[in-house]
C-alpha cells in the first residue's frame, strides 16, 4: 500500500471549518429541513403575534423573539457563539425586571392593563430585536456564499513582544496617566489604555490555541493579569463597567466557554451587587482635594465591609432586598424609558433632533482640537431635563439610546434610528471580524458591542466609545501591519532548493 503524499486528497472546506473551530458550516437560510425546528419557529412566530395583540402577552413574545434571533444567527453565516445575542439577552433581563417592578400593573385585569406602560414596552422590543436583526443582517450579507466567520486560528498570530508592548503601553497610562489627567481628556487616555486588556486577552486566546511561540502553561499568566486589571477597574469605575467588558468578550472564547458560564457571571453579577451598593454616593462625598482614583480604592472596601457585614455575618436580608432594588434601578433601562416616554409625552418637551446632533456630530470632533466643545457624554442633563428627575451634583445617570431617539424623534423614529444603529454597528462588526490581523479584530469588535450593550449609557457614551475604539483599533493594526511586513521582508530568503 502506498502512502505518498501526492495522492492525499486536499480537505475540503468543511473538514477545514471542523478542524480548524470544530463547528460544523452553517447552512443558508434558504431553508429549513429539520421538522422539529420548522415547527418550533411557527410557533414561536405565532407567541409573537398573540404577544402584539393580547396586552399582557408582551413578556413571552420577547421569550420567543430571543429564540427566533439565536436561531437565525445559528444559521446565518456568523458563527460566532453568544456575541450578538448579549444584546437581547441583556434587553429580555431588564424586561424580566420591568415585569418584576411592574408586576400589579402588567398582570393586573383587562379592563385596567396601562395602556402607556405596554406601549412603552412594545416600543423597547421594537427597538432592541429591529437593532439585534439589523445588525446580524448586516454581518451576514458582508460574509461571502459558502463562507463562514468564526473565531478560529489566526493564520499569522500576533508575536509575543508586540503583545507586550501593547500590554506596557496601556498599563502605564492607566497607572500613570489616567488619574491625573483633567476629566475632559480622561476618555481619550482610556480609550488608548484599553490596549491593557485587550492585550491580556490577545494573549489569553493564542495561548489557549497553543500557536507558534505560545504554550498553553502561560494561560496562568493571562488570567492573573486580567484579574489584576479587574480589581484595579472595579476600583476605578465601580463593578458594571469591568464585568459587562468581561462579558462581552467572553464570547471570542466560545470554543472554551460554555453558555453557562456567561449565564453564570451574569448571576454572580446580579448576587454580588447589592453588597457595593452605597459606594459611589459615599465616594461622591469624599474630601474634594482627593483624586477620583483614590476616592474609589479606598471606598469600595469599606463598603464592602459593612455590607458584608450587616447582610451575611447579621442576615439583614431586608438591606439586601434594598440594596438589589437600588441595584435594580441603575441597570433597569426599560423603567427610565417609561420615565422619559411618560414625561415627554406630559410636557411635549421634545429635543428635535437637538441631542442628536450634539451626541454624533460632537463626538466626531476631539477635544483636543476643540476645547471648548459641549459635554455630551458621562452627565445626567438629559434624565433632568427630559425626564424631570433630581440628581444629586455629580452623579452620571444615563437614560440609554432608546430614550434618547424618542425625545428626538418620537415613537417610529426610535424604531427606525435603533435599526439604523444596529446596521451601522453590524457593518463595523462584520469589518473587524473579516480583516485578516486576527485576534485584534475580534476583540475590538467585541469592544464596539460592549459600547452599546451596557444597560447605564447615552448615546454619545455609545457612540463615541464605539468610534473610539474602531479609531483605536485602526491605528494598531496599521502599526502592526507595517512592522510585520517589514521585518517579513528584512528576513534573508532561503535558499533555492
Amino acid at each position: 500500500m502506498k502512502d505518498d503524499a501526492s495522492d492525499r486528497q486536499p480537505l475540503s472546506r468543511t473538514q477545514k471549518i471542523r478542524h480548524l473551530t470544530g463547528l460544523h458550516p452553517a447552512p443558508t437560510m434558504k431553508g429549513i429541513r429539520d421538522p422539529v425546528t420548522a415547527y418550533s419557529i411557527v410557533i414561536l412566530v405565532l407567541v409573537s403575534i398573540w404577544g402584539l395583540m393580547d396586552p399582557r402577552g408582551w413578556f413571552f413574545a420577547n421569550i420567543a423573539l430571543l429564540v427566533l434571533f439565536m436561531i437565525a444567527r445559528r444559521r446565518s453565516r456568523f458563527q460566532v457563539s453568544w456575541l450578538l445575542e448579549i444584546f437581547p439577552i441583556l434587553a429580555v433581563t431588564c424586561f424580566i425586571l420591568t415585569a418584576y417592578w411592574k408586576r400589579e400593573e402588567i398582570f393586573s385585569p383587562y379592563e385596567q392593563v396601562n395602556v402607556e406602560l405596554v406601549s412603552t414596552l412594545w416600543m423597547a422590543t421594537f427597538c432592541n430585536f429591529g437593532f439585534s436583526f439589523a445588525c446580524l443582517w448586516m454581518v451576514h450579507r458582508q460574509i461571502p456564499a459558502g463562507e463562514v466567520v468564526t473565531t478560529g486560528l489566526p493564520e499569522f498570530p500576533i508575536p509575543r513582544k508586540w503583545i507586550i508592548r501593547m500590554y506596557v503601553a496601556g498599563l502605564l497610562l492607566n497607572i500613570g496617566v489616567r488619574p491625573f489627567v483633567p476629566g475632559d481628556y480622561r476618555v481619550l487616555v482610556t480609550s488608548v489604555g484599553h490596549l491593557e486588556f485587550i492585550a491580556l486577552v490577545i494573549f489569553l486566546y493564542q495561548s489557549m490555541a497553543e500557536l507558534p511561540g505560545f504554550r498553553r502553561s502561560q494561560v496562568k499568566w493571562a488570567l492573573v493579569g486580567i484579574g489584576f486589571w479587574f480589581l484595579r477597574e472595579v476600583a476605578n469605575t465601580l463593578f458594571g463597567g469591568p464585568m459587562v467588558t468581561l462579558i462581552g468578550v467572553s464570547p471570542i472564547f466560545s470554543r472554551y466557554v460554555r453558555p453557562w458560564g456567561v449565564i453564570a457571571a451574569i448571576v454572580f453579577g446580579l448576587v454580588f451587587a447589592p453588597l457595593i451598593q452605597g459606594v459611589k454616593k459615599q465616594v461622591r462625598t469624599s474630601a474634594v482635594e482627593e483624586t477620583y482614583y483614590k476616592k474609589e480604592a479606598e471606598k469600595i472596601p469599606q463598603v464592602f465591609a459593612k455590607n458584608f457585614d450587616k447582610i451575611i455575618i447579621q442576615g439583614d436580608w431586608a438591606a439586601y432586598r434594598k440594596g438589589f432594588d437600588d441595584f435594580v434601578d441603575r441597570i433597569h433601562i426599560t423603567a427610565m424609558l417609561f420615565l422619559i416616554k411618560g414625561n415627554v409625552d406630559m410636557t411635549h418637551h421634545f429635543a428635535d433632533g437637538k441631542t442628536f446632533v450634539n451626541s454624533i456630530f460632537w463626538n466626531l470632533i476631539p477635544r483636543f482640537v476643540y476645547p471648548k466643545k459641549p459635554i455630551t457624554g458621562g452627565s445626567s442633563d438629559l434624565a433632568r431635563e427630559y425626564g424631570g428627575l433630581k440628581i444629586e451634583e455629580g452623579t452620571s445617570v444615563g437614560i440609554g439610546p432608546i430614550s434618547e431617539f424618542y425625545i428626538n424623534f418620537g415613537y417610529s423614529g426610535a424604531v427606525i434610528c435603533m435599526i439604523v444603529m444596529g446596521g451601522l454597528y453590524g457593518l463595523v462588526i462584520g469589518k473587524l471580524f473579516r480583516h485578516p490581523l486576527q485576534p485584534l479584530g475580534y476583540v475590538y469588535a467585541a469592544m464596539v458591542f460592549v459600547a452599546v450593550i451596557r444597560p447605564e449609557t447615552n448615546l454619545a457614551d455609545s457612540f463615541g466609545g464605539a468610534l473610539r475604539a474602531v479609531v483605536v483599533w485602526y491605528a494598531v493594526q496599521w502599526y502592526l501591519t507595517h512592522h510585520l511586513h517589514r521585518e517579513q521582508l528584512s528576513r534573508p530568503m532561503p535558499p533555492p532548493s
